[in-house]
């Protein structure tokens, strides 16, 4: 899956580009958790998703919530074209992270923002301290979901954290505003 979904999203964004209603220079990508780290996966320069010859307007920018892979062993090899510390992306990203998600931490994540950071990569991080994953659901208790074990093998934890939430939207509507 980890390497069709990149085309998948290629799809989609081709597909937009052809409706009439849809301004072909303004699409961006979104993903939560597993989706996140696709969406990684398919703004990165060297995606194995992108269309060959690539589209005229490609994504103008994604966000990532609690990416489920997103450390730079994941974004090269086989799943891009692209040698270990090198990963780039065709346009800015944001991602958006709980401190307490045990299920997609947010450490590698950080560590992987912070090296993009330093060689002037266009992504940035934020970390909600007390939240953890499906922090920006609405109305989801906080609760141990029974149905899957994280790497470590406990129960992931899910939740709404409404200020995570409040903010994770305006950071949203800032980086779409700002990019629009």
């Amino acid at each position: 899956m980890y390497r069709e979904r990149p085309s998948d999203a290629y799809a989609g964004l081709l597909y937009l580009q052809g409706l009439p209603r849809i301004a072909p220079d303004r699409v961006f990508l979104i993903g939560w958790s597993q989706g996140g780290g696709i969406a990684l996966l398919t703004m990165s320069t060297e995606s194995i998703g992108r269309p060959v010859p690539p589209p005229q307007y490609d994504f103008q920018g994604a966000i990532a919530f609690y990416p489920g892979k997103c450390a730079d062993e994941f974004l090269h090899v086989p799943y891009t074209s692209v040698e270990p510390g090198t990963w780039s992306t065709v346009a800015p990203m944001l991602i958006l992270h709980g401190g307490r998600d045990n299920w997609t931490p947010a450490a590698p994540c950080q560590a992987f923002v912070d090296e993009l950071q330093t060689r002037g990569v266009p992504v940035e991080i934020i970390i909600y301290p007390d939240a953890v994953h499906s922090f920006d659901a609405p109305n989801l208790p906080l609760r141990p979901r029974q149905d899957a074990l994280t790497s470590r093998g406990e129960a992931p934890l899910v939740g709404t954290d409404p200020q995570a939430r409040a903010a994770a939207i305006e950071a949203v509507l800032e980086f779409l505003s700002g990019r629009l």
